[in-house]
């Protein structure tokens, strides 16, 4: 195992800058032309019915839910990205 320090970010200042630089273009080209932008959940209480399909899963305790809650991760963003679309 490497002893370098492994918290220290690994790109560049000016990399960071460049990739924030065409995330900002990309979300103009976007917003020019009137396209909303949504952001889904990443986790979810409910998993796809794909057989085929093993999404992480893992159990929140927190706030409302001392028992805890089991939570999947998403194995793909449509559903979730259609709902507003539904709504």
């Amino acid at each position: 195992m490497s002893e370098t320090a492994t918290w220290q970010p690994s790109a560049s200042i000016p990399n960071l800058l460049k990739r924030a630089a065409i995330m900002a273009e990309i979300r103009r080209f976007f917003a020019d032309r009137g396209v909303l932008e949504v952001e889904t959940p990443c986790m979810s209480q409910a998993t796809v019915t794909d057989i085929h399909l093993f999404p992480f899963e893992t159990r929140f305790v927190g706030p409302g839910h001392s028992q805890g809650m089991n939570l999947y991760l998403m194995t793909s963003p449509e559903y979730l990205a259609l709902r507003p679309l539904s709504a």
